[in-house]
């Protein structure tokens, strides 16, 4: 993951790159989506190695985005506050996962139905950030906002 944010990296700063960071955002979503319920129907260990870095990259990407899409939103200003909501948003559906998935094992006795369904979240996340997608850089300043 840490090579993935160092070769991208260099890529995201391309001055054409930086416009296509929510839909490149987008796109990372959809494969690790794809990827996830794709996995319960892979045989081979060597797909699932395949599949493993795969998700590793987007992983990797999907973290080096999180800042620039945030300024991009927010603005710089408030660009700290948003991403400790996004983690702080994120922090449940992370830390539950697991005993959803084991609550579905113990039901169906399989982890497939697990994966198919974890990977739909994936796929809403997409669908949030099509709106900002063709915007330009929008600056939200919440400070003026409370005093008027």
């Amino acid at each position: 993951m840490a090579v993935i944010r160092l070769l991208f990296g260099s890529i995201a700063d391309k001055p054409i790159v930086m416009k296509l960071y929510i839909p490149i955002h987008q796109a990372v979503f959809v494969a690790m989506g794809t990827i996830t319920m794709c996995l319960p129907s892979v045989e081979s260990f060597e797909v699932v190695l395949i599949f493993a870095m795969m998700m590793g990259v987007c992983d990797g990407i999907f973290f080096l985005l999180l800042g620039p899409i945030t300024v991009h939103l927010v603005g710089a200003e408030n660009s700290s506050q948003a991403v400790g909501f996004y983690f702080g948003l994120i922090a449940f559906p992370l830390s539950a996962g697991p005993s959803l998935a084991g609550f579905m094992y113990d039901r169906y006795g399989s982890y497939d139905v697990a994966f198919r369904v974890l990977g739909v979240p994936c796929i809403v996340h997409l669908m949030t950030l099509i709106p900002f997608a063709g915007k330009e850089n929008k600056i939200v300043d919440f400070a003026d906002e409370r005093h008027t």
